[in-house]
């Protein structure tokens, strides 16, 4: 890695950093079950900026890190010292009406950015919160953000299921080699690692109604595309557990349909994907054009992913470009406490002269349920 990937990448960690620290009295009001009713009618000015600012990779994936960080703190800790639970094991968090009609237009917003950009990594984290957040609807009804997020044209498309799968692999081969050069002894080197977001990754998949004969071809197709990278006995262990788990949640879906009276609805009270038809689009060349290229260049060719004899340079890049690391090596940790140059735009401000609310005050008019676009045509979503 040179110097240059050093410096851009610092440069953009500084970016991010004041993208978060601007978003985070904005959004830890919208995460708050008991935001004010004129929060969302306060802060608009700040919506209206951040929607502008998400155009930028790097204000994305501040806006994205910020609410994945406020659903992990609003769960409950299971003892004193308990260490908080992986993003893909937190329960769902409920918030106001008003807010989660604004989170709702803001990640529709990130879903077309994703689609359009090809960003799998911001994609894999949206793929993730649409399962977190909620309201409560009239009548008392339960309404998730997975269902209002679930016509975008995006999940629709193999290219993205492939190289966000792709994404979740790389980051658990970098978040091993961090974890084995932190061991006072030499650690064998797993063949296929496995983390939350594997683990869950086919159930993701059903969620977004992918049927199972679609989650086999499309999980195969993208690791036979890396057979190289990864190596014969990666390849086929990778394959191996992630058609189990499609294999396990058939059976599971089989056996609750058998123990349902006839007539009775399996998915009563909750939200029952209909199934989708994934496009059958050409993958980008290489099938990893949104990976960092030092992420693919790191495995060798002799079968064993990210080899010891891999510099120490080339792993601290993929890790910290992966999200599983801060920083490089041995660089200056006194830098986390420097002073953050704040960007044009990383600044989210409030309306002027907002004023106090109180118990009385009424939900604000139409909630900004036209932020943004209406969600996406659902025309091509069904075959």
């Amino acid at each position: 890695m040179t110097e240059q990937h050093k410096k851009q990448r610092m440069e953009n960690d500084r970016e991010i950093k004041a993208h978060s620290d601007g978003l985070q009295p904005m959004l830890s009001g919208f995460i708050d079950p008991d935001s004010p009713a004129d929060f969302v009618k306060r802060w608009e000015p700040g919506v209206a900026q951040l929607k502008s600012n998400l155009i930028d990779l790097r204000a994305r994936a501040a806006f994205l890190q910020v609410i994945a960080k406020l659903i992990v703190m609003r769960q409950v800790p299971q003892a004193a010292d308990a260490p908080a639970p992986p993003l893909e094991d937190c329960l769902p968090v409920r918030i106001t009406a008003a807010c989660f009609e604004v989170i709702v237009a803001l990640f529709l917003e990130v879903c077309s950015l994703c689609d359009s950009e090809n960003d799998c990594w911001s994609g894999r984290f949206v793929m993730v919160l649409v399962n977190l957040l909620n309201c409560e609807a009239e009548g008392g009804r339960t309404v998730t953000l997975l269902t209002r997020v679930y016509n975008h044209p995006i999940w629709n498309k193999v290219a993205f299921w492939q190289d966000t799968l792709l994404v979740g692999i790389y980051e658990a081969y970098s978040a091993e080699a961090v974890w084995r050069r932190h061991q006072s002894v030499d650690m064998a080197q797993s063949l296929a690692v496995q983390t939350p977001f594997l683990a869950k990754f086919v159930w993701f998949m059903s969620l977004f109604g992918i049927r199972g004969d679609q989650a086999r071809k499309c999980i195969r197709e993208a690791l036979q595309k890396q057979a190289i990278s990864l190596g014969h006995h990666a390849l086929e262990q990778h394959i191996r557990q992630l058609v189990h788990q499609v294999d396990a949640a058939e059976a599971q879906a089989a056996c609750s349909a058998q123990a349902q009276p006839a007539g009775a609805n399996s998915q009563a009270g909750g939200f029952a994907p209909p199934h989708r038809e994934l496009e059958n689009a050409v993958v980008a060349e290489g099938a990893s054009a949104a990976l960092p290229a030092e992420v693919s260049q790191s495995s060798t060719l002799d079968g064993s992913p990210m080899a010891s004899s891999a510099a120490n340079a080339e792993d601290d890049f993929a890790a910290v470009a992966l999200g599983v690391q801060d920083g490089f090596g041995d660089q200056n940790l006194d830098q986390e406490d420097a002073e953050v140059p704040v960007s044009v735009g990383s600044s989210y401000e409030q309306s002027e002269d907002p004023k106090p609310s109180s118990p009385g005050a009424k939900e604000p008019a139409d909630t900004l349920r036209k932020l943004g676009v209406d969600q996406p045509s659902s025309s091509d979503v069904f075959g």
